[in-house]
């Protein structure tokens, strides 16, 4: 539980990983949020293994989905949250899947269209490793790090 709770808020105990210094230090002078990241990659492979495993076996047991409910829950308080913001926004409901991800901030950009806000969560890491996966992995490199 504890591993499932770090890797969802990056606030790992290093040396739990057992990972030599130097391997730790590299890490963290070359990826930006080592922590996080490796949460993310942690957490999105866990519920694609519990997935897996529930459907091979056709049980699901509720204490073997804690990744697994944590990736089913993120979209939908998010587009709760994003539905409210929305309507806060723009003083409509959402018009369209966007609104829900992507909330209306109730003006509008240089092309006329709604401006939107990107809440900061795993959805906005979802829709650019989508749009464009080099580009996302190598905005997760340390700032320092050429390119």
């Amino acid at each position: 539980m504890v591993d499932t709770i770090d890797n969802r808020y990056g606030q790992l105990v290093y040396d739990n990983l057992l990972w030599n210094k130097a391997i730790k230090d590299i890490g963290m002078s070359s990826v930006q949020s080592l922590g996080w990241n490796r949460g993310t990659f942690e957490l999105f492979l866990g519920g694609t293994k519990e997935l897996g495993q529930a459907i091979a076996t056709r049980e699901v047991k509720p204490e073997a989905i804690h990744n697994l409910t944590f990736l089913v829950a993120l979209p939908i308080v998010h587009a709760s949250a994003g539905a409210i913001l929305s309507y806060l926004g723009a003083g409509q409901p959402p018009q369209d899947v966007r609104d829900l991800f992507f909330p209306r901030t109730g003006g509008f950009d240089e092309q006329g269209r709604p401006s939107r806000w990107f809440l900061p969560s795993y959805v906005k890491d979802a829709v650019h490793m989508y749009e464009d996966p080099q580009k996302a992995l190598a905005n997760k490199l340390h700032p320092i790090m050429p390119i």
